[in-house]
């Protein structure tokens, strides 16, 4: 056998022994992980707006009673409530989420000690508001058959207050910071989180992670009485309406809208009351006069993951879009108002099947508006304490100076705190910032006489109105 031979035989063999070995490789298990969840937390605020941790008797419009769940289960109003300070029930759980890696696994190879479990970002919320236990970010207990049980207990979900300190006589006022609120998550007091947990192996391979859906429920007063209300009207649209663009070679897309706010935003608003014209001008010699609504799809998306498909008509009656088509041009009209808090959709896609054809686009939009903004704690053991001046850190804020505050801007350096300031001429430099008293005595840095103060007002046009 010649050398030529010798060194093709050689070659043939390592890509065989390559070839074994990837398919060693490829024939190792690693299992995908799934998640059933039920968990749901419950809370209830005794009529109160927040979950307090002690309730006093208040005043203040609508319902002020403070209730509870008598042995028949009704709501009950306590009896001599001005006598009345009650410790509230924090958040209790119930319910299991089912990680399942499957039956046909040795639970020997799984290694769950090295996993996380963490909060990430959703509808309504940053992660960072709130604070998992680190109980609740581990997987301590046992497989059995590919399943592990994941519970959550009380006080493993906190909101974050970034250890701002608040006093009341020079103690902790339990009742301050952010607390879970009946008008939080989507308005109506119920909050969906995710969870998402990684880190498990299976025979030392990494499992992809996995997320982990619940909810927490806050039930307490109706909002009615202190919230903004809206009757439903059906959007209306034309039935003449077109869009006049001449067609062309190509497929064009054409938006428009009677909100005047929404066209300089160059974004679609699906909480207003106007509808949304997206015309579909066809190429010359395509007829889309056939078309109807069953051929058109309208899909919300958020960022998150939600995905929410119009209806041509709804099961309580509401029209959602309509479709009224041309030979030249087919107009899709949304009727659809998003009124929610969550989901916030971001994105809105259509698509419009023409015979074999099926074109789509996508828009950017926007879904929610913020009009009022709870936060809860204010110092006090009543309800009606919607304030931010304990939860953002606006120190020596008060309710009479509420709308005369200005902030500063401060940074430390080398462990020195310094304000930024400006001269008569507008050139910025940096000022020591000075010992100061508050009103309970406690001493802290503050800023000097010529730091800069600024106005929310003048930038982001905001202002605080009383409290709020």
């Amino acid at each position: 056998m010649n050398k030529k031979h010798t060194s093709l035989l050689l070659a043939m063999a390592m890509t065989f022994a390559l070839g074994l070995q990837g398919c060693s490789k490829s024939n190792t298990i690693t299992p995908t992980l799934s998640v059933t969840s039920d968990i749901l937390g419950l809370a209830d605020t005794s009529n109160k707006s927040t979950l307090k941790q002690e309730l006093v008797k208040t005043s203040g419009p609508g319902d002020t009673n403070i209730y509870y769940y008598a042995e028949d289960g009704k709501r009950t109003i306590y009896e001599n409530q001005e006598a009345q300070c009650i410790k509230m029930s924090p958040v209790t759980y119930k319910g299991t989420a089912i990680l399942d890696l499957g039956e046909n696994l040795d639970d020997s190879k799984i290694d769950s000690s090295n996993a996380k479990v963490y909060l990430i970002d959703g509808n309504g919320y940053y992660a960072e508001e709130l604070i998992l236990s680190e109980n609740a970010q581990k997987l301590d207990g046992p497989w059995e058959k590919g399943k592990y049980t994941y519970t959550l207990n009380s006080g493993d979900l906190e909101w974050n207050n970034w250890d701002y300190y608040t006093n009341i006589d020079y103690e902790r006022d339990y009742n301050s910071g952010r607390e879970w609120s009946m008008m939080g998550g989507d308005g109506n007091g119920v909050y969906y989180f995710t969870l998402e947990v990684s880190g498990i192996t299976y025979d030392g391979n990494e499992v992809p992670a996995a997320k982990i859906p619940f909810a927490v429920y806050i039930y307490g007063r109706s909002s009615a009485d202190l919230g903004l209300s809206t009757e439903f009207i059906e959007n209306t649209f034309d039935l003449n309406y077109t869009s006049g663009k001449e067609q062309s070679n190509e497929i064009q897309w054409v938006w428009y809208t009677e909100n005047q706010d929404s066209i300089k935003d160059n974004k679609p608003y699906l909480n207003d009351p106007y509808s949304d014209y997206f015309s579909v001008i066809w190429p010359e010699g395509t007829d889309g006069a056939s078309i109807t609504a069953k051929d058109v799809t309208v899909t919300l998306s958020s960022k998150y993951g939600d995905e929410y498909v119009l209806s041509e008509e709804t099961a309580y009656g509401e029209k959602e879009y309509a479709v009224i088509s041309h030979e030249n041009e087919t107009e899709i009209i949304v009727t659809y108002q998003q009124w929610a808090y969550i989901p916030v959709y971001s994105t809105m896609t259509i698509s419009v099947q023409n015979g074999e054809e099926t074109v789509s686009t996508t828009y950017d939009i926007s879904s929610v508006t913020a009009y009022m903004v709870q936060t809860g704690g204010g110092g006090v053991t009543v309800d009606h304490t919607v304030t931010t001046y304990n939860y953002y850190g606006v120190e020596n804020m008060t309710l009479n100076n509420a709308a005369n505050i200005y902030y500063t801007l401060s940074t430390i350096i080398d462990g020195t705190t310094y304000y930024y300031a400006e001269d008569e001429n507008g050139n910025g430099y940096l000022s020591m910032g000075i010992e100061q008293a508050n009103a309970w005595g406690f001493k802290s840095i503050g800023a000097p006489e010529d730091a800069w103060k600024g106005d929310g007002t003048e930038k982001y046009h905001i202002a605080v109105c009383n409290n709020v």
